[in-house]
């Protein structure tokens, strides 16, 4: 798909107004952070993702039948979302635990 010289050009002046106005600012603004995170541990960083992982897992598996099959045509175990949002975070954990 052909895309517009006039709309490119619009774009890229737009992301540099956004990176010469706004750039400065908030890198002072979060350079601070950035240097505190550099300094902690590999560990600690995936430790927090596949925390937050079970966290979500949990709040999925205590959500209300009803509310997971709330306009399902009917109560297929197939259908249960806790499910399969349980086994997506699951892999989404994996990852993170044997690549990260």
């Amino acid at each position: 798909m052909m895309v517009n010289n006039d709309t490119t050009g619009i774009l890229d002046r737009s992301i540099a107004w956004l990176r010469d106005s706004l750039g400065p600012p908030l890198h002072d603004l979060h350079r601070p952070l950035d240097l505190w995170l550099d300094s902690l541990p590999m560990w600690m960083a995936k430790t927090s993702a596949v925390g937050l992982f079970v966290i979500v897992g949990i709040w999925a598996v205590c959500l209300k039948r009803e509310f997971v099959f709330l306009g399902a045509p009917d109560n297929a175990r197939w259908r249960d979302l806790r499910i399969w949002a349980v086994f997506l975070l699951a892999v989404y954990a994996t990852v993170y635990i044997t690549l990260g």
